[in-house]
């Protein structure tokens, strides 16, 4: 979603608006998990980069027309973020979810941040599920998990900008991360059930995580918790072989009290 907000919001209502209804309820039900703040459709709680927080809430990326950016990883992903996987991280999409999670938000911003774009687009897949992918412009498709965990038009996305990530690496900063729990969203089953999605390899994974951020600030270590929740839709088998990323659909972080 490397769009500007002006031209987001020309095309957001309405383009995913099948993932949307979907996977609306995630929030609902994770509200209890993260440490039961309410959420509003958009609810930020941001810090500077200095104070090593990062904070943001969405209820689902909304495709758009994807600009010509750097942020579309080109060539093998470099060695902090390796490309290949143990066959038994791909073969089971709970497995699969854990592992692309604690990747993608395991950032070390003292490395190079267009490693883990290149590691996010190495584990992609794009799905023929018109209600995960169809209104997304065909150009796009094949970039569109990159372009997911990247968009900031309505709020801070998963992967911090190019700003962003170089001061947190002015200060030495890098995350950790633990997986709370993995699951299928029970309106993601339903829909299944009711025959509304029409791609057998397509699914939906709800995972909850504490996400540290750690600093080093004025020679003192720093550290700060966030609860995070992620939506995300996987590509799999009997579409292909093994189980692969295909949009972060929902994306939520909040503080934790120290």
């Amino acid at each position: 979603m490397l769009i500007r907000p002006s031209q987001r919001s020309r095309h957001s209502r309405g383009v995913r608006v099948g993932s949307v209804v979907i996977l609306a309820a995630l929030l609902l039900a994770t509200a209890a998990l993260v440490l039961l703040l309410p959420h509003g459709d958009r609810h930020i709680e941001s810090a500077p980069p200095s104070e090593a927080s990062h904070t943001s809430g969405s209820v689902a990326p909304i495709p758009g027309p994807m600009l010509a950016t750097t942020d579309t990883p080109t060539g093998a992903p470099e060695s902090a973020a390796p490309s290949e996987l143990p066959p038994d991280l791909t073969a089971n999409p709970d497995q699969f979810a854990r592992m692309f999670a604690t990747g993608l938000l395991s950032q070390d911003f003292r490395t190079s941040r267009s490693s883990v774009l290149s590691w996010v687009q190495a584990h992609s897949a794009v799905s023929p599920e018109p209600l995960v992918m169809g209104l997304i412009p065909a150009p796009a498709r094949p970039t569109w998990a990159v372009t997911s965990v990247t968009d900031s038009s309505e709020g801070t996305p998963a992967v911090p900008d190019q700003r962003e990530w170089d001061l947190l690496a002015s200060v030495s900063g890098y995350q950790t991360v633990d997986i709370q729990r993995v699951s299928e969203p029970y309106p993601w089953v339903a829909a299944v059930a009711a025959g509304r999605i029409s791609d057998p390899g397509v699914t939906a994974r709800e995972i909850v995580a504490v996400v540290t951020r750690h600093t080093l600030e004025a020679g003192q270590s720093r550290s700060v918790r966030s609860s995070v929740v992620l939506g995300v839709n996987l590509e799999g088998p009997p579409t292909r072989d093994t189980w692969a990323f295909v949009t972060l659909v929902t994306y939520t972080a909040i503080v934790m009290p120290s």
